[in-house]
């Protein structure tokens, strides 16, 4: 599902835009959770967004209506400004949201959604916002197929992938810098719902010294199986190679955190498009967002 919409700090002096990301997966007919990406505009000192995870209760549907509640954390990440707008600092916490959701079906599998998030993170600014969207509903795969190779939920044709990719690194300060960014990614499946990767990355935008960088991320994955679809979130470390100019003009930290959002399609066996959006957040107020798209072979 994608909505877009309006969002306000709690003290209602300004207003900015804010979209949102979500997939959700039904646990029964009135229980359902959310993983989602949600991205708060820019408010004068505050521009943030971050990933939740919601636990969602539903009501019977009433004249073709359906209205749910959800709740549950929000790990985020905030770039603020500091002294008049001349310095930033890139904050990250956690704190909660809570939604309240009306939902109208436009045909057999697309809905039209009306949420209403309320963000709470203390130390930091609380906000409301009010968000429209679309969503799509995947049909249930046929276990009755399970059995022919050529079912739609045979479509994963190995355990292990090798992925080229290249994309955009977009820092996290004040002016929202971007370059360019290359890399290759190897991929494994240790079992059906966990995965491992390795990846290199090489930013040419860098000092010659700091080309190369390297990360290593544990991911928990979803197939949809009918659209040859897999999802997946990750968590893990990013390591810069390399010594840094002297004399330095900012701070260096070789080793931070990385956090991921994957979406790959199989468009022919063996072959995906993969697009991955990175969060790499620092101590050294040196986050970065990188967006990649690549080609990955399984075998």
């Amino acid at each position: 599902m994608a909505l877009g919409g309006v969002n306000q700090p709690d003290n209602h002096a300004t207003s900015t835009y804010a979209w949102q990301f979500e997939y959700q997966e039904s646990i029964s007919s009135w229980l359902a959770a959310s993983l989602s990406w949600l991205n708060e505009g820019h408010l004068p000192d505050d521009s943030r967004d971050g990933a939740t995870a919601q636990l969602w209760v539903s009501t019977p549907k009433w004249h073709d209506l359906a209205f749910s509640f959800g709740a549950g954390p929000y790990l985020y990440f905030d770039t603020e400004a500091r002294a008049a707008g001349s310095t930033y600092s890139d904050a990250h916490g956690v704190g909660g949201i809570a939604t309240a959701s009306v939902a109208a079906d436009l045909g057999k599998s697309w809905f039209m959604s009306l949420n209403a998030n309320g963000i709470y993170t203390p130390g930091d600014v609380h906000t409301y916002a009010f968000l429209l969207g679309v969503g799509y509903r995947f049909a249930p795969l046929d276990r009755s197929l399970s059995a022919d190779a050529d079912s739609a939920g045979a479509w994963l044709s190995g355990r292990q992938q090798l992925q080229a990719f290249g994309g955009m690194k977009i820092f996290n300060d004040l002016n929202a810098q971007q370059r360019e960014t290359f890399g290759a990614d190897y991929h494994l499946a240790l079992n059906h719902v966990v995965a491992w990767s390795a990846t290199w990355f090489d930013d040419p935008g860098s000092p010659r010294s700091l080309h190369d960088r390297a990360a290593s991320q544990f991911w928990l994955f979803h197939d949809i199986d009918p659209a040859h679809l897999s999802l997946s979130v990750g968590l893990g470390g990013y390591y810069q190679f390399g010594t840094p100019p002297v004399p330095a003009t900012t701070t260096f930290e070789r080793i931070s955190g990385l956090t991921g959002i994957r979406a790959e399609w199989e468009w022919a066996r063996q072959f995906s498009l993969i697009f991955t959006w990175y969060r790499k957040f620092t101590t050294d107020n040196t986050d970065r967002d990188l967006l990649t798209l690549g080609v990955g072979c399984r075998f």
